[in-house]
C-alpha cells in the first residue's frame, strides 16, 4: 500500500505523460517528424524536470512525506527509510515509462526488452549495494 500511496505522490501512476505518446503517433502518422521531435523532447524533459524535483523532495523531506502520505506512528519510520530509497529511482521509473510506450510505438520491441533487462542487472546491483556496502537494510 504504501508504494501506491508514494506512487500516487509522485505521480507515476499510468496516464502521466501518456498523451504525448498518442499526439506523437498522430504527428508521425502525418509525417510531421519536426513536431514529433519537439513532443518527444518536451516529454522527456518535463519528466526529467518533474522527476528531479520529486526526487529531491522526497529525499530531502521524507518524514513530510510520510506524513502526508497519512502514515501511523508505529510505520512512519520504515516508510521513511522507504520513501528516501525510494527517491533514488524515481527520475529513472518516470524516464522508463516514457521510452517504453515510445519504444513501443515505434514498434523497437528488441530495444524494449534490452532496457527491461538492463533495469533487471541495475536493481540487482544498486541492492547489492545499498544493502551490503552501505547497510541500508
Amino acid at each position: 500500500m504504501a508504494n501506491d500511496s508514494i506512487c500516487v505522490f509522485c505521480g507515476q501512476k499510468p496516464g502521466t505523460f501518456r498523451s504525448t505518446t498518442v499526439l506523437c503517433g498522430r504527428y508521425m502518422g502525418r509525417g510531421e517528424m519536426q513536431k514529433t521531435c519537439g513532443v518527444f523532447s518536451l516529454n522527456l524533459t518535463a519528466s526529467l524536470l518533474i522527476g528531479t524535483l520529486l526526487s529531491a523532495v522526497c529525499f530531502l523531506f521524507p518524514g513530510q512525506v510520510a506524513d502526508a502520505l497519512g502514515t501511523d506512528a508505529q510505520l512512519r519510520l520504515p516508510l521513511i527509510d522507504y520513501i528516501a530509497g525510494f527517491a533514488v529511482g524515481i527520475v529513472p521509473q518516470l524516464l522508463a515509462g516514457q521510452f517504453a510506450s515510445f519504444l513501443q510505438m515505434e514498434r523497437q520491441d528488441r530495444l524494449g526488452y534490452i532496457g527491461i533487462g538492463a533495469m533487471m542487472v541495475i536493481n540487482v546491483v544498486l541492492d547489492v549495494l545499498f544493502v551490503a556496502v552501505f547497510g541500508m537494510d
